[in-house]
């Protein structure tokens, strides 16, 4: 059985490793529709049709129903790296 130190760090590294995995997907992402101005626009637009009121968010049933944000959020999923390394 693993005493207290020991689940602790383990903790600590997988908080790491979950954060990292994010962010590095949210940065790649912005990266990409960054360089497309035309799909910023596109996405830009869309969200528009369901959040023209800033001051009020729209429920995330309704964000989901979007298809051009959906499908750039899929294809950051697919194309970021993940893992750096094995695992073990």
């Amino acid at each position: 059985m693993p005493d207290e130190e020991a689940l602790f760090e383990e903790g600590q590294l997988m908080d790491f490793a979950e954060s990292l995995t994010v962010g590095d997907t949210l940065m790649l992402s912005h990266f990409h529709i960054l360089e497309q101005p035309d799909l910023y626009q596109r996405l830009k637009r869309e969200f528009l049709t369901v959040w023209s009121d800033f001051d009020n968010l729209p429920n995330l049933e309704v964000l989901e129903t979007l298809p051009l944000p959906t499908a750039t959020i899929k294809e950051s999923l697919r194309v970021a790296l993940g893992a750096y390394s094995s695992l073990i």
